[in-house]
């Protein structure tokens, strides 16, 4: 007779059955809890926030998409963009890489937003 040694103690398994219960209680949408977000009486104020990082990964997407956007595909049927995706750092992580954006030359400036 073989005795294996449980991967899971019975903690651990109940700390994975709290955390599924939890997340299954969150809506999807908006990561608030749903029986706060599904209550007809609970009142909402929309709120803005910018995440700098993201701003410049979804220009630069648009833009690497643009670049591309009368590729033909390969032998493969396969695009210069396929599996690629442009992702951002605080630090260029690869300094020596050629500028596949097309920025060197370009200036980059603050938008001016007017919030009523």
């Amino acid at each position: 007779m073989v005795t294996r040694t449980p991967e899971f103690d019975v903690n651990e398994r109940d700390n994975w059955y709290a955390l599924l219960e939890y997340e299954e209680a969150m809506c999807p949408q908006c990561n608030q809890l749903r029986s706060v977000c599904e209550d007809p009486n609970q009142e909402w104020s929309p709120q803005l926030h910018e995440c700098r990082a993201s701003a410049v990964m979804m220009a630069a997407n648009r833009r690497w998409s643009r670049m591309h956007e009368k590729a033909k595909p390969d032998l493969y049927d396969r695009l210069a963009t396929d599996g690629t995706r442009v992702w951002v750092a605080p630090a260029d992580a690869a300094p020596d890489e050629t500028d596949f954006l097309g920025l060197a030359d370009v200036e980059v400036t603050e938008p001016s937003v007017d919030l009523p």
